[in-house]
């Protein structure tokens, strides 16, 4: 009985079972190129206009306030050297003028402040010399001399009393009304005054307490006058005196 030959199995396998592992290669060979292909680009974004820078304004620079000046100081101890007007005439007869280191003033006169001014600020010690129970010391500020209209600030030492007035052409209008202040020195003591006039404020300290401000706006600029009122024994004296701009 004859052999069969070796190759006749290859010879009777099917064809599709002899494709079907490459099909499988080529089928995974596909799969890994489509897993390995990169991703599809991200959307870029829209480009937005700028938006347009604001104008710049410039913002006016504030006007700036002075500082205070003192135009005036004098403690009166060398009339040489004084800006306020000397005696005239006999001392005894005089209504101002400097004595024994101090300024006297008796009723009758204004002594004026060398200048104009619209902010003023007055400070100085007073006493009381002799006189009687309305004797007293006044400080006056934006005195038009021609209108004969000022404001002034009346301090009354004996009866430790304060008051302060508008004169307008001559005529008297009460602006606080004379109140008595336990801060005030009565009798022969010295009180350290200040009377201040700025803005529409007319307003006043003594010894450190301030016992009157008003608001008026009739009058803005004008002289700075110390006057004396009373008996005719009245007698004032001031020292260290200060005038202040501001």
């Amino acid at each position: 009985m004859s052999q069969p030959s070796g190759n006749v199995g290859m010879a009777t396998m099917s064809p599709g079972l002899v494709l079907a592992p490459v099909a499988l290669l080529a089928f995974a060979g596909a799969m890994l190129a489509a897993c390995s292909s990169p991703p599809p680009p991200a959307p870029t974004p829209l480009a937005l206009a700028p938006s347009p820078t604001p104008a710049l304004t410039s913002t006016p620079a504030p006007t700036p306030t002075p500082a205070p000046r003192v135009v005036l100081a004098d403690n009166f101890d060398d009339p040489s050297k004084g800006r306020l007007p000397s005696a005239s005439g006999n001392l005894s007869q005089s209504l101002f003028g400097y004595v024994e280191g101090e300024y006297q003033i008796k009723p009758g006169a204004a002594v004026a402040i060398p200048g104009t001014y619209a902010n003023i600020s007055v400070a100085f010690d007073a006493r009381l010399v002799s006189g009687a129970s309305e004797s007293s010391v006044n400080i006056q500020c934006r005195r038009l001399s021609a209108a004969e209209s000022w404001y002034v600030v009346n301090v009354t030492p004996q009866l430790g009393a304060v008051a302060a007035n508008r004169i307008d052409n001559g005529t008297g209008k009460n602006l606080v009304p004379r109140q008595a202040w336990p801060a005030i020195r009565q009798g022969a003591e010295t009180n350290h005054i200040e009377v201040n006039c700025v803005g529409i404020t007319i307003s006043a300290r003594i010894n450190g307490v301030e016992v009157l401000s008003v608001e008026d706006s009739t009058y803005n600029s004008g002289q700075v006058r110390l006057g004396a009122t009373g008996v005719q024994a009245t007698d004032v004296r001031i020292d260290n005196l200060v005038v202040t701009q501001h």
